[in-house]
């Protein structure tokens, strides 16, 4: 089994920050004095904190693996905490203990058991400020590979895919403003050029469009499974888990830009191909940790039974 322990919690010190609220398509924008509520018509809701005097250690910020977001401080009058979520269908700002203000979510989603993560070796405090200014894909792609999963659906054929590091470079740059809030109209006069989003469609779907592009770099599914199809030269180790297929959910892991070890979770028999890296040509299947198992030549199909767990290793050449 593969699994993950990292926490993703992009956070700001800056005032006037911005990020989605997780599950929702309800934007916050918060400042040590105000926390705004921006809907996806461009309706607000203000809520003024009665806060005077000077606030220290002021931040925003967006916990995606528990979907809230934080506004906190500390003023004369000691430390405060803003906690900012969806839930049936409203978003609920509460503070102090027993305190809150609903409002009416206009598009929303329900959380999931789980959701595909990805990791790519980062281990740095998301500062995303700093995040923006280093814009190492790795860090990056961590945080957009969640969010991207946990925004209401989006249309992604109104906007372009991305294929490789400058294409993704230049949708960080000029496609999302503070913490990966996607913009209709990029930003101009930095010389890069992309799709502007017609008025029409929610710009939601710059972000589902990015999610889905990182998804092909690593994993991708037509008659056969398609492991690491296309990494970056940068991606030179990484885990991918809780992937959903159409027949099983699959967690993988590589080292030094090779495969290393896959997990299969099969949901009905199946027979199932694979293309690997083409420096491959087999590699080992068990059903558990201890049977020896058996050498598979890649372009053998196997059939994979429902309710057991196959591991995959010892990728040959």
């Amino acid at each position: 089994m593969i699994k993950l322990s990292q926490k993703i919690l992009p956070f700001s010190h800056k005032e006037g920050s911005k990020c989605i609220i997780p599950l929702s398509d309800y934007i916050v924008e918060a400042f040590p004095t105000l926390i705004s509520l921006i809907g996806p018509r461009g309706e607000r809701f203000d809520l003024n904190l009665n806060i005077v005097g000077r606030v220290d250690n002021f931040t925003l910020e967006q916990n995606l693996d528990k979907n809230f977001v934080n506004v906190f401080g500390r003023s004369k009058d000691g430390c405060f905490c803003f906690k900012i979520f969806h839930c049936n269908s409203e978003i609920t700002i509460e503070y102090k203990k027993n305190n809150c203000i609903t409002i009416p979510a206009t598009r929303s989603i329900e959380s999931k058991k789980s959701y595909e993560k990805l990791y790519l070796g980062v281990d740095k405090k998301l500062d995303w400020d700093l995040v923006i200014r280093r814009c190492n894909l790795a860090e990056i792609f961590q945080v957009l590979f969640l969010l991207g999963q946990k925004i209401p659906f989006a249309t992604v054929d109104k906007c372009s895919s991305y294929e490789n590091e400058d294409e993704f470079e230049s949708l960080i740059r000029a496609g999302f403003s503070d913490i990966l809030v996607p913009i209709s109209n990029y930003k101009r006069n930095l010389g890069i050029v992309l799709d502007d989003i017609p008025n029409t469609v929610s710009p939601l779907v710059r972000l589902k469009s990015a999610y889905l592009s990182i998804r092909r770099l690593f994993i991708f599914e037509d008659d056969k499974i398609h492991i690491l199809p296309n990494l970056f030269s940068q991606f030179h180790c990484g885990r991918l888990i809780d992937i959903e297929l159409k027949n099983c959910c699959i967690d993988f892991m590589w080292s030094k830009k090779k495969i290393k070890k896959i997990v299969i979770y099969p949901i009905k028999d199946s027979t199932f191909s694979f293309v690997f890296p083409k420096e491959i040509s087999s590699f080992r299947l068990r059903t558990n940790h201890i049977d020896r198992g058996k050498t598979i030549q890649c372009d053998d199909k196997i059939i994979l039974y429902k309710s057991k767990r196959y591991y995959l290793d010892k990728f040959q050449k």
